[in-house]
């Protein structure tokens, strides 16, 4: 090969690596360690949810009922937001608020424990009637159910 040919290459190269360098995060984020596995994923809600629910294990009991909501309310969101709880309340029986991306009302009507993942119910609103705040975060909030 020639000499410009090759200068020619290798200034394509080092555009190219330019251009992917750009797109890095800056180095304190690289070398550190994520709080979540969901940390650097494209899912929006994934990293909030875990961290809520992490925290909500603590307070919910072994053997409870529980369901996680998104808010706003979801059903494609809830129906990822369960598969989450399972995985993270361990020894508790995590109910559905949505299954396929259909509410399930029957099955999150049986639950005790209440994670919503977004903004809290706003106090006197129907979305939290019958329920009393246990713990609150920016990521969302854990409810349980009192009896009427």
């Amino acid at each position: 090969m020639n000499p410009a040919a090759n200068r020619i290459l290798l200034g394509g190269a080092a555009v190219l690596l330019v251009i992917a360098a750009g797109q890095l995060p800056p180095p304190r984020e690289i070398f550190s360690r994520p709080a979540t596995p969901y940390d650097r994923t494209d899912t929006r809600q994934a990293a909030p949810a875990f961290l809520l629910l992490s925290h909500a294990a603590g307070l919910i009991p072994s053997g409870a009922a529980a369901t996680v909501r998104a808010q706003p309310r979801s059903a494609e969101d809830e129906t990822m937001l369960h598969f989450l709880g399972v995985a993270l309340l361990p020894g508790r029986r995590v109910l559905p608020s949505a299954a396929w991306s259909q509410f399930t009302p029957e099955y999150e009507a049986q639950a005790e424990y209440i994670v919503i993942v977004g903004r809290p119910p706003a106090r006197g609103s129907p979305d939290a009637e019958g329920l009393r705040l246990l713990y609150s975060e920016p990521s969302g909030s854990v409810w349980k159910r009192v009896a009427p």
